[in-house]
């Protein structure tokens, strides 16, 4: 997982105690360093403010994901303008509490931050605020939080969605604009032909499909009791697939799963997007893109594999809900109590699917979608619980950080979609932050 590369710039004016504001300078480029991003940024103050300009021409070429400026002490408008202009990325505010009251007022960084704000609003630059001295263990808290997101956003301007074939009848909800996408959240659409797939999944030869049958024969419980032509043809998919998809392969897929893998082709798409889930290639089925981008950018916050579910089943005794899908789901993510165990399509008896619980363990919820103003994004917070699988197919039962009925409203009342990604970690304040810098509203629950 890529941590990202920062710009610093400490900004400072004589008279007040620039010995001072010079070591915290370093204390908190020390800090960003043991937190794991590279610094791009003078060794010393920057008191001129002609000189903040030219050093943010030099750092524009360096690729950085985010910008911060300290006010190591008072510094009036001039220092900010020519870097924000200079360089188009995340700001990050950075003020210093006074390391004393009384006598002296030794940096004044406050109302340099003050200053700052106030010309960032005007000129409509969205940014963070950080108000802590770098040994404040609340500053490497809220600086991870907001340098990961500020990393993901810029991946996203990079990133490439493949969407294979079209939602399927009545799925509206699985459609985006892709303008609109690129512009707001910056993901760019690529369009793959699932009938063209299909026709090249047949054509694919035993020699090729062999050894992957036999390596999941290895990995998934029960493979052997499966039609072994509706195995075949999955693992033909599969192959043909990532065929399609090309060298380098695209940062996520959505592909439309059903009807014409069920009528046409006599197979499922299930273990397919389980095997590219973990090869680190979000893979969202029914051609739902926006899904396809939720779990692909908690795929890039956390470096795991994500699962993406539909909200089937709650119980308010236990404030518990369940999601589920029909078969898919990354080996990595199965419960250790059964591992991934194979399995078919529940409703039109197809193979090869899988027919497993998913581990336990603290999960955030996420989903990207859409409402009429815009984008915006749903964050929950819960607990994986280890339990067997609810339904045939794969599924979790969560337990949610607030009331269920309070989240079940605001979900059916609020419109959201009806497909959720999951992760394994604590990633809601990273989700929230990473909202702030896109323009995006963040639903929390």
């Amino acid at each position: 997982m890529r941590k990202g590369k920062v710009v610093m710039l400490g900004m400072a004016r004589p008279g007040f105690d620039t010995d001072l504001a010079l070591r915290l300078y370093r204390e908190s480029v020390v800090l960003l360093e043991r937190l794991g991003f590279d610094v791009a940024g003078p060794d010393g103050l920057v008191t001129d403010p002609d000189e903040a300009g030219r050093l943010a021409a030099r750092y524009r070429e360096t690729d950085a994901d985010a910008l911060i400026v300290q006010f190591s002490t008072f510094g009036d408008g001039r220092f900010l303008t020519h870097p924000v202009t200079q360089l188009d990325v995340p700001i990050l505010m950075w003020s210093l509490p006074e390391p004393e009251v009384g006598g002296r007022l030794r940096l004044n960084s406050l109302t340099g931050a003050n200053l700052a704000s106030s010309l960032l609003v005007r000129v409509g630059r969205r940014f963070k605020y950080l108000y802590h001295l770098p040994d404040d263990p609340e500053a490497a808290t809220e600086l991870s939080r907001w340098l990961r997101a500020a990393t993901t956003v810029r991946g996203l301007r990079r990133a490439v969605v493949a969407e294979v074939g079209n939602p399927p009848p009545g799925f509206y909800t699985s459609s985006v604009d892709a303008l609109a996408l690129m512009q707001k959240i910056g993901p760019r659409l690529t369009r793959v032909d699932l009938q063209t797939v299909l026709q090249k999944a047949a054509q694919v030869p035993a020699e090729r499909y062999a050894s992957v049958i036999e390596a999941d024969r290895a990995a998934v419980k029960g493979l052997d009791a499966l039609a072994p032509d509706q195995v075949i043809r999955s693992t033909q998919f599969l192959l043909a697939l990532q065929d399609a998809l090309g060298s380098p392969p695209p940062d996520a897929v959505s592909v439309r799963c059903w009807p014409e893998l069920f009528t046409d082709y006599k197979a499922v798409a299930c273990s397919t997007l389980s095997h590219l889930i973990d090869a680190g290639i979000p893979a969202a089925c029914e051609a739902d893109t926006l899904g396809a981008v939720t779990m692909l950018i908690q795929h890039r916050l956390t470096g795991q594999a994500t699962y993406l579910g539909d909200l089937v089943h709650v119980d308010r005794g236990r404030n518990t809900c369940v999601f589920w899908h029909c078969g898919v789901g990354a080996y990595s993510l199965a419960s250790p109590r059964t591992g991934p165990v194979a399995g078919v399509q529940p409703n039109r008896n197809l193979g090869f699917a899988l027919n497993n619980g998913l581990k336990s363990g603290p999960v955030t919820i996420a989903r990207l979608g859409q409402a009429e103003g815009g984008f915006r994004m749903l964050v929950l917070k819960g607990e994986a619980l280890d339990e067997p699988n609810r339904f045939w197919g794969t599924s979790v039962e969560v337990r949610l950080a607030r009331p269920v009925p309070e989240v079940l409203n605001a979900v059916i009342y609020g419109g959201f979609e009806h497909h959720y990604a999951l992760v394994w970690e604590d990633i809601a304040g990273e989700l929230v932050e990473l909202c702030s810098i896109l323009g995006i509203p963040a639903v929390t629950l």
